[in-house]
């Protein structure tokens, strides 16, 4: 059954059921508010894995602002993670200069990871491109890059990404 033998450890962890509820709040020009919960239940075991998330979100201006805070469980293992997260379009309402982002995250040993983020699309949007530097919660660094043209006959894409002193490199194309 779902893969597994008997014989497997997983056995036992296999999901019985799960159940989920969102709730979504529009606070009329003020922003919005959030609250989503889950919970699953196994074969052969009396624990229960869960996920508690709320958040706010808002604009500033152009800039648009979020909070969340999740709070997981599963079996003895407890997680409490936070995660602001700003973006914000550059240029003016007629002329688009592409966008920043920034996301901060908090885990459950009050460890902080952190990514910034450009992005822009040019040429009747036939052409995209981004690049990010992220830093993660043991301070190392990584950095990734990617273009995509949409063509009428074909779209193209290319990537570049370094971590940890390795280099990533991708391309593809459909049409």
């Amino acid at each position: 059954i779902d893969g597994y033998r008997r014989s497997d450890s997983e056995w036992d962890r296999r999901k019985r059921n799960r159940f989920e509820m969102t709730l979504n709040q529009n606070m009329d020009g003020f922003g919005s508010l959030y609250l989503s919960m889950s919970q699953d239940r196994y074969y052969g075991s009396q624990s229960n894995s869960y996920s508690i998330s709320g958040g706010v979100g808002t604009t500033v201006g152009r800039a648009s602002i979020a909070l969340s805070l999740t709070k997981t469980q599963d079996n003895a293992n407890d997680n409490n993670m936070v995660n602001l997260s700003v973006s914000m379009p550059l240029g003016h309402a007629d002329q688009n200069l592409g966008s920043l982002s920034y996301n901060l995250n908090r885990d459950n040993n009050n460890q902080y990871s952190q990514s910034f983020g450009y992005s822009d699309t040019v040429l009747d949007n036939r052409v995209n491109f981004s690049a990010n530097l992220q830093r993660d919660a043991h301070g190392k660094y990584s950095q990734s890059g990617s273009v995509g043209y949409n063509g009428s006959l074909a779209n193209v894409s290319a990537g570049v990404g370094r971590s940890n002193g390795y280099q990533q490199y991708s391309a593809g194309m459909s049409g």
